[in-house]
């Protein structure tokens, strides 16, 4: 027979496992801690008790997302993944080297995220991981973006001022030109 309830000692359900050895005990409640004993039984009677052994019910860990986009801007990086069912919160991690990423970045339960700070012209390799009480999936697909400066927009021509061989040109400034 197999006793259970949720304080140590105190076993409130009891189940005929029949002659196995070994039973899932179902329609628990997740996060809930219940204490566990199993009795030996024949036609002489019920034998003494095993030792108590606790577990805490919890949810499975999540399937892994799937990283849809990564978009490279000055400095940072968007990533976009599709949202996992299950999942309560997602984890990034990146890094300079494909497979090898840094310690992981909680983001919440969100499904894009913007990661800044990062320097220009280096090559980055993203992953994310979807978590709930269960655990952790395993990484995404990983995806690289390599962010760089964008191209400043075009000028605005103002005037052209005809001279002796000669035409001065004149012109507004642009947001993020360097010459």
């Amino acid at each position: 027979k197999v006793r259970y309830g949720t304080s140590s000692g105190n076993y409130s359900n009891t189940i005929d496992a029949g002659n196995p050895t070994q039973y899932s005990v179902t329609g628990l409640t997740n996060g809930t801690t219940y204490y566990f004993i199993v009795t030996a039984y024949n036609l002489g009677g019920e034998g003494s008790a095993s030792n108590e052994v606790n577990a805490v019910p919890q949810s499975p860990a999540p399937g892994a997302p799937v990283l849809s986009s990564v978009v490279a801007g000055d400095q940072s990086v968007t990533m976009s993944w599709g949202s996992v069912s299950g999942a309560t919160s997602y984890k990034i991690k990146y890094g300079t080297s494909t497979g090898s990423y840094g310690s992981p970045v909680s983001v919440g339960n969100v499904t894009s995220y913007q990661v800044t700070g990062l320097t220009n012209g280096t090559t980055y390799y993203f992953v994310v991981i979807a978590t709930n009480a269960g655990g952790d999936s395993s990484v995404s697909n990983e995806i690289s973006a390599t962010p760089q400066v964008a191209a400043p927009s075009a000028p605005t021509l103002n005037s052209a001022t005809p001279d002796d061989q000669a035409v001065t040109l004149a012109w507004g400034t642009v947001s993020g030109a360097t010459s």
